[in-house]
């Protein structure tokens, strides 16, 4: 179960502009994103959550996430 997909990232998330992420890689880091909701959240997203008011939030979340992990990837070992 996804909490957001390619289409929600193209069409409700980015709004016309240009996507940070590679949508051929969408599925991955929305996974990866997804797993660190679930840890922050203890599991509690169930489907009915996600059929409710509050999808909508919970997808952009995920999709902001996603691009934030996949801009910052390799980055957690350089030192400033």
């Amino acid at each position: 179960m996804g909490y957001a997909t390619r289409e929600f990232y193209e069409e409700s998330y980015l709004l016309g502009r240009k996507p940070k992420l590679p949508l051929s890689e969408f599925d991955y880091w929305e996974q990866t994103a997804r797993r660190f909701i679930d840890q922050f959240t203890l599991n509690r997203i169930t489907e009915e959550i996600l059929a409710g008011e509050d999808a909508v939030s919970i997808s952009h979340c995920v999709c902001e996430l996603a691009e934030f992990l996949y801009m910052n990837e390799g980055n957690e070992n350089k030192q400033s």
